[in-house]
Order: C-alpha cells, then sequence, then structure tokens
C-alpha cells in the first residue's frame, strides 16, 4: 500500500509492486482530519479500511511533506501539518498493526524513486527531482538510491508551503 500525506489531501491505494499500477485508490481531506486534532489516529483508521478490504497487503508506504528522522520513524517538521512535529509515527502504526511493515519517506524522495522506478522515461541513475504541489520539494537519486546526506534530509528544502496554502 502506498500513501501519500500532503498538505490538501492524503492519497492512498494499493500499488503493484511490478507495474506501479494503482488500485483501491481513496483521498481524504487533509484538512477534516487535522481539525479532529488525531491526524495520526484518523490515518490509521483510513489503512485499517484498505487493509481489511486488501488483506494480502503485508507493507506500507507512507510519504510526509516535511523532515523527518535519520532512522525513518517519526515525523519531525510537517510545515503542512504541525501538530505531527515530534510524533514517532512508525512505532505508533507498528502497535496498531504489527502483522504489517511500515517505511516512511520524505514526499519527493519517494515520488522521485517511484518516477524512476515506474515513469513512462528511463531515467538516468543520477539525477535531481523537484516536486511541486501544496508546497515546493527536492530530491537527489544517485546510483539509483535516495541521497539523504547526513542528517537524512539532504535535499528537502523545508517544505516551502506555497502562497495559496491554507
Amino acid at each position: 500500500m502506498g500513501i501519500d500525506v500532503g498538505g490538501t489531501n492524503v492519497k492512498m491505494g494499493i500499488v503493484n509492486a511490478e507495474s506501479g499500477n494503482i488500485t483501491n485508490f481513496y483521498s481524504h481531506d487533509t484538512g477534516s482530519w487535522r481539525a479532529t486534532g488525531h491526524f495520526v489516529d484518523n490515518l490509521g483508521d483510513a489503512i485499517a479500511v484498505q487493509l481489511k478490504e486488501n488483506p494480502e497487503v503485508k507493507k506500507i508506504g507512507i510519504g510526509v511533506p516535511g523532515l523527518i528522522s535519520r532512522d525513518r520513524s517519526t515525523l519531525m517538521e510537517i510545515t503542512a501539518i504541525p501538530e505531527t512535529d515530534g510524533t514517532p509515527i512508525i512505532p505508533l502504526l507498528k502497535k496498531r498493526f504489527p502483522e504489517h511493515d511500515f517505511f516512511l519517506e520524505n514526499d519527493a524522495n519517494a515520488a522521485a524513486l517511484g518516477e524512476y522506478y515506474f515513469g513512462e522515461e528511463k531515467l538516468p541513475e543520477d539525477y535531481i527531482f523537484v516536486t511541486l504541489g501544496t508546497g515546493v520539494g527536492g530530491a537527489a537519486i544517485i546510483d539509483k538510491l535516495v541521497f539523504k546526506g547526513g542528517g537524512g534530509n539532504a535535499m528537502e528544502p523545508g517544505h516551502m508551503p506555497s502562497a495559496n496554502a491554507k
């Protein structure tokens, strides 16, 4: 399962690891989840629905717009959803879904890898990737791997929200 947490929407679906095709796509309004004060609980509830409909899924990848811990377990600074800053999201989800493996990555890094492996054009093994959405993000792929740098967030410019972001 792939999950793209964004400043406007949280999108999720079942991703075929061979083809990259997505099924069971859902989009949830980020603002309504934030309004409850329980963003991570709402994310967990949405994951539970997907897992109930797709019991074969055992691995869940989550892309987030901002800074994450070097060990890829904790949300450090998510400008679009500041109430999640400092949340150890992977341990919390693993506790709720112990039979599943969770993977956390910056959304631009995840998008860059997705484009490398599933994009229509063949890309070089080394390239820079820029995302434009609610904010601006960046990634570098070197030797087919995400360049993380010393602190784990080398190419993330700090998730700069656009002027129209709410």
